[in-house]
Protein backbone atom coordinates (compact mmCIF):
# COMPACT_ATOMS: atom_id res chain seq x y z
CA UNK A 1 0.00 0.00 0.00
CA UNK A 2 2.82 2.33 0.85
CA UNK A 3 4.13 1.75 -2.31
CA UNK A 4 1.17 2.37 -4.38
CA UNK A 5 0.50 5.99 -2.66
CA UNK A 6 4.16 6.92 -3.34
CA UNK A 7 3.65 5.84 -7.04
CA UNK A 8 0.85 7.68 -7.51
CA UNK A 9 2.49 10.20 -6.15
CA UNK A 10 5.76 10.10 -8.34
CA UNK A 11 3.00 9.40 -11.41
CA UNK A 12 1.35 12.08 -10.92
CA UNK A 13 4.18 14.69 -10.37
CA UNK A 14 6.08 13.29 -13.57
CA UNK A 15 2.96 13.56 -15.70
CA UNK A 16 2.92 14.80 -19.36
CA UNK A 17 0.98 15.59 -22.08
CA UNK A 18 1.71 11.24 -23.46
CA UNK A 19 -0.09 10.79 -20.05
CA UNK A 20 -3.65 12.10 -20.97
CA UNK A 21 -3.29 11.29 -24.71
CA UNK A 22 -2.65 7.52 -23.51
CA UNK A 23 -6.00 7.90 -20.78
CA UNK A 24 -8.04 8.92 -23.84
CA UNK A 25 -6.64 6.23 -25.92
CA UNK A 26 -7.03 3.85 -23.35
CA UNK A 27 -10.99 4.81 -22.55
CA UNK A 28 -11.18 5.14 -26.51
CA UNK A 29 -9.95 1.29 -26.66
CA UNK A 30 -12.58 0.12 -23.53
CA UNK A 31 -15.84 1.54 -25.63
CA UNK A 32 -14.46 0.37 -29.23
CA UNK A 33 -13.30 -2.86 -28.20
CA UNK A 34 -16.90 -3.74 -26.72
CA UNK A 35 -15.51 -4.26 -23.49
CA UNK A 36 -17.90 -1.04 -21.95
CA UNK A 37 -20.57 -2.60 -23.61
CA UNK A 38 -20.03 -5.89 -21.96
CA UNK A 39 -19.62 -4.30 -18.25
CA UNK A 40 -22.74 -2.32 -18.87
CA UNK A 41 -24.54 -5.76 -20.22
CA UNK A 42 -23.41 -7.27 -16.41
CA UNK A 43 -24.05 -4.11 -14.60
CA UNK A 44 -27.90 -4.92 -15.83
CA UNK A 45 -27.69 -8.42 -15.17
CA UNK A 46 -26.00 -8.12 -11.83
CA UNK A 47 -29.15 -5.63 -10.97
CA UNK A 48 -31.57 -7.91 -12.55
CA UNK A 49 -30.11 -11.61 -11.04
CA UNK A 50 -27.98 -10.62 -7.77
CA UNK A 51 -29.29 -13.33 -6.25
CA UNK A 52 -26.61 -15.48 -8.75
CA UNK A 53 -23.41 -16.29 -7.71
CA UNK A 54 -21.82 -16.32 -10.99
CA UNK A 55 -23.09 -12.99 -12.23
CA UNK A 56 -22.24 -11.27 -9.12
CA UNK A 57 -18.57 -12.24 -9.11
CA UNK A 58 -18.28 -11.45 -13.03
CA UNK A 59 -19.67 -8.16 -12.22
CA UNK A 60 -17.41 -7.28 -9.27
CA UNK A 61 -14.40 -8.46 -11.41
CA UNK A 62 -15.09 -6.21 -13.87
CA UNK A 63 -15.93 -3.34 -11.63
CA UNK A 64 -12.96 -3.80 -10.07
CA UNK A 65 -10.43 -4.45 -13.02
CA UNK A 66 -11.98 -0.91 -14.71
CA UNK A 67 -11.27 0.54 -11.46
CA UNK A 68 -7.65 -0.76 -11.19
CA UNK A 69 -7.15 0.55 -14.60
CA UNK A 70 -7.76 3.88 -13.99
CA UNK A 71 -5.97 4.29 -10.71
CA UNK A 72 -3.40 2.75 -12.25
CA UNK A 73 -2.44 6.63 -13.09
CA UNK A 74 -0.18 4.85 -16.05
CA UNK A 75 -3.16 4.51 -18.99
CA UNK A 76 -0.86 1.64 -20.62
CA UNK A 77 -3.44 -0.35 -23.03
CA UNK A 78 -2.74 -3.72 -21.03
CA UNK A 79 -4.39 -2.55 -18.79
CA UNK A 80 -7.76 -3.62 -19.99
CA UNK A 81 -6.32 -7.22 -20.80
CA UNK A 82 -7.45 -7.86 -16.87
CA UNK A 83 -11.24 -7.48 -18.06
CA UNK A 84 -11.36 -10.04 -20.82
CA UNK A 85 -11.82 -13.09 -19.07
CA UNK A 86 -15.08 -11.59 -16.81
CA UNK A 87 -16.61 -9.93 -20.25
CA UNK A 88 -15.83 -13.08 -21.81
CA UNK A 89 -17.63 -14.71 -19.58
CA UNK A 90 -20.29 -12.50 -19.75
CA UNK A 91 -21.01 -12.77 -23.37
CA UNK A 92 -21.34 -16.64 -22.53
CA UNK A 93 -23.95 -16.57 -19.87
CA UNK A 94 -25.87 -14.45 -22.16
CA UNK A 95 -26.07 -17.01 -24.62
CA UNK A 96 -26.11 -20.23 -22.29
CA UNK A 97 -28.21 -18.54 -19.39
CA UNK A 98 -30.70 -21.02 -18.49
CA UNK A 99 -34.37 -20.22 -19.76
CA UNK A 100 -36.07 -19.37 -16.59
CA UNK A 101 -33.58 -16.38 -16.27
CA UNK A 102 -35.05 -14.49 -18.84
CA UNK A 103 -38.60 -14.91 -17.28
CA UNK A 104 -40.11 -12.10 -15.84
CA UNK A 105 -40.50 -11.57 -12.27
CA UNK A 106 -43.66 -9.93 -10.25
CA UNK A 107 -42.34 -6.42 -11.14
CA UNK A 108 -41.45 -6.82 -14.99
CA UNK A 109 -44.12 -6.50 -17.76
CA UNK A 110 -44.59 -9.67 -19.28
CA UNK A 111 -41.43 -11.12 -21.65
CA UNK A 112 -39.22 -8.14 -21.24
CA UNK A 113 -36.40 -9.77 -19.68
CA UNK A 114 -35.87 -12.61 -22.40
CA UNK A 115 -36.56 -9.36 -24.95
CA UNK A 116 -34.01 -7.76 -23.14
CA UNK A 117 -31.54 -10.53 -23.15
CA UNK A 118 -31.94 -11.17 -26.47
CA UNK A 119 -31.36 -7.70 -27.60
CA UNK A 120 -28.16 -7.96 -25.43
CA UNK A 121 -27.02 -10.82 -27.10
CA UNK A 122 -27.85 -9.21 -30.67
CA UNK A 123 -25.86 -6.36 -30.08
CA UNK A 124 -22.97 -8.29 -28.59
CA UNK A 125 -23.17 -10.80 -31.28
CA UNK A 126 -22.81 -7.87 -34.06
CA UNK A 127 -20.30 -5.48 -32.00
CA UNK A 128 -18.06 -7.71 -31.21
CA UNK A 129 -16.70 -8.57 -35.01
CA UNK A 130 -16.93 -5.18 -35.75
CA UNK A 131 -14.77 -4.48 -33.37
CA UNK A 132 -12.02 -6.86 -33.98
CA UNK A 133 -12.01 -5.86 -37.11
CA UNK A 134 -11.57 -2.62 -36.68
CA UNK A 135 -8.91 -3.28 -33.91
CA UNK A 136 -6.67 -5.54 -36.01
CA UNK A 137 -7.36 -2.88 -39.47
CA UNK A 138 -5.72 -0.49 -36.62
CA UNK A 139 -3.39 -2.76 -35.45
CA UNK A 140 -1.90 -3.51 -39.22
CA UNK A 141 -2.39 0.18 -40.05
CA UNK A 142 -0.14 1.40 -37.36
CA UNK A 143 2.50 -1.55 -35.87
CA UNK A 144 3.94 -1.39 -32.19
CA UNK A 145 7.70 -0.53 -32.68
CA UNK A 146 9.77 -3.15 -30.65
CA UNK A 147 12.16 -2.80 -33.02
CA UNK A 148 15.06 -0.92 -30.87
CA UNK A 149 14.30 -3.17 -27.88
CA UNK A 150 14.94 -6.04 -30.31
CA UNK A 151 17.66 -5.27 -31.61
CA UNK A 152 19.88 -3.69 -28.74
CA UNK A 153 18.88 -6.94 -27.23
CA UNK A 154 20.10 -9.53 -29.74
CA UNK A 155 23.07 -7.21 -30.44
CA UNK A 156 24.36 -8.15 -26.65
CA UNK A 157 23.01 -11.81 -26.96
CA UNK A 158 24.95 -12.13 -30.02
CA UNK A 159 28.42 -10.52 -28.15
CA UNK A 160 27.73 -12.12 -24.77
CA UNK A 161 29.63 -15.01 -22.81
CA UNK A 162 28.11 -17.28 -20.32
CA UNK A 163 27.84 -15.54 -16.93
CA UNK A 164 27.67 -11.73 -18.51
CA UNK A 165 24.84 -9.50 -16.94
CA UNK A 166 23.24 -6.56 -18.03
CA UNK A 167 21.12 -3.42 -16.72
CA UNK A 168 19.14 -0.90 -18.66
CA UNK A 169 19.03 2.40 -17.69
CA UNK A 170 16.20 2.75 -16.97
CA UNK A 171 13.94 -0.07 -17.42
CA UNK A 172 13.04 -1.52 -20.34
CA UNK A 173 12.92 -5.39 -19.53
CA UNK A 174 11.92 -6.76 -22.98
CA UNK A 175 15.68 -5.29 -23.72
CA UNK A 176 16.61 -7.59 -20.69
CA UNK A 177 14.66 -10.60 -22.18
CA UNK A 178 16.01 -10.62 -25.47
CA UNK A 179 19.70 -10.20 -24.45
CA UNK A 180 18.92 -13.46 -22.46
CA UNK A 181 20.83 -11.97 -19.72
CA UNK A 182 20.33 -12.21 -15.92
CA UNK A 183 19.46 -8.74 -14.49
CA UNK A 184 21.67 -8.17 -11.24
CA UNK A 185 19.72 -4.86 -10.43
CA UNK A 186 16.18 -6.12 -9.00
CA UNK A 187 14.20 -2.69 -10.42
CA UNK A 188 13.40 -3.75 -14.52
CA UNK A 189 10.50 -0.79 -14.63
CA UNK A 190 11.03 2.78 -13.91
CA UNK A 191 8.28 3.28 -11.57
CA UNK A 192 9.85 0.96 -9.24
CA UNK A 193 13.31 3.06 -9.65
CA UNK A 194 11.33 6.31 -9.47
CA UNK A 195 9.52 5.30 -6.13
CA UNK A 196 12.56 3.14 -4.52
CA UNK A 197 15.68 4.47 -5.93
CA UNK A 198 15.07 7.89 -6.98
CA UNK A 199 18.88 8.86 -6.32
CA UNK A 200 20.19 5.46 -7.88
CA UNK A 201 22.06 4.94 -4.86
CA UNK A 202 21.69 1.03 -5.18
CA UNK A 203 22.37 1.56 -8.90
CA UNK A 204 25.61 3.80 -8.42
CA UNK A 205 26.59 0.94 -5.71
CA UNK A 206 26.16 -2.23 -7.73
CA UNK A 207 27.99 -0.19 -11.07
CA UNK A 208 30.84 0.50 -8.87
CA UNK A 209 31.35 -2.59 -6.72
CA UNK A 210 33.29 -5.53 -8.25
CA UNK A 211 30.05 -7.63 -9.39
CA UNK A 212 28.88 -5.21 -11.60
CA UNK A 213 26.70 -5.88 -14.80
CA UNK A 214 29.02 -6.68 -18.13
CA UNK A 215 26.59 -4.30 -20.04
CA UNK A 216 24.70 -1.35 -19.32
CA UNK A 217 22.25 -0.27 -21.76
CA UNK A 218 21.84 3.80 -22.19
CA UNK A 219 17.97 3.78 -23.05
CA UNK A 220 17.61 7.83 -23.39
CA UNK A 221 19.06 9.28 -26.50
CA UNK A 222 20.50 12.23 -24.99
CA UNK A 223 22.10 10.45 -21.76
CA UNK A 224 21.19 9.29 -18.60
CA UNK A 225 19.53 11.97 -17.49
CA UNK A 226 16.02 10.90 -17.41
CA UNK A 227 12.82 9.70 -16.12
CA UNK A 228 13.55 13.01 -13.54
CA UNK A 229 15.78 10.22 -11.38
CA UNK A 230 19.54 12.08 -9.85
CA UNK A 231 21.98 10.89 -12.26
CA UNK A 232 25.41 12.67 -11.57
CA UNK A 233 26.92 10.04 -9.37
CA UNK A 234 25.54 6.73 -11.31
CA UNK A 235 26.73 8.35 -14.88
CA UNK A 236 30.36 8.93 -13.43
CA UNK A 237 30.12 5.30 -12.23
CA UNK A 238 29.53 4.53 -15.68
CA UNK A 239 32.10 6.02 -17.10
CA UNK A 240 34.48 5.39 -14.94
CA UNK A 241 34.07 1.42 -15.10
CA UNK A 242 32.55 1.20 -18.79
CA UNK A 243 33.56 2.26 -22.14
CA UNK A 244 31.04 2.64 -24.86
CA UNK A 245 30.90 -0.88 -27.30
CA UNK A 246 28.09 0.43 -29.73
CA UNK A 247 24.97 1.96 -30.17
CA UNK A 248 22.07 0.13 -31.61
CA UNK A 249 19.05 2.27 -32.64
CA UNK A 250 20.44 5.49 -30.71
CA UNK A 251 20.72 3.65 -27.61
CA UNK A 252 24.49 3.11 -26.39
CA UNK A 253 25.49 0.27 -24.91
CA UNK A 254 28.10 0.38 -22.79
CA UNK A 255 30.73 -2.62 -21.52
CA UNK A 256 32.82 -3.81 -18.24
CA UNK A 257 36.24 -2.36 -18.88
CA UNK A 258 37.80 -5.45 -18.03
CA UNK A 259 35.66 -7.51 -20.39
CA UNK A 260 36.48 -8.52 -23.85
CA UNK A 261 33.47 -9.12 -26.27
CA UNK A 262 33.60 -9.77 -29.69
CA UNK A 263 31.01 -7.45 -31.43
CA UNK A 264 28.54 -7.98 -34.09
CA UNK A 265 27.14 -5.51 -36.18
CA UNK A 266 23.83 -3.34 -35.05
CA UNK A 267 20.59 -4.94 -36.35
CA UNK A 268 18.99 -2.25 -38.49
CA UNK A 269 16.15 -0.67 -37.03
CA UNK A 270 13.16 -1.17 -38.70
Amino acid sequence: MTFRAEAGEVIRESASAATGARLREMVLAWLASGLALLTVVALVLGVRHRRDPVVVATLATLLTGSAVALLGGSYWLHYLAQLIPAAALTAAWLVAAPQHAGRPGPSDGPGTPGRTRRGAVVLVAVWLPVATVVTLADELAHPLDHGPAEATGGFIRDAAEPGDTIVVAYGQPNVVLDSGLDAPYEHLWSLPIRVLDPDLDQLTALVDGPDRPTWVVQWGKDGFATWAVRTDDFSAAVRDHYRQAGTVCGRTVWLRDDAERSLPAPEACR
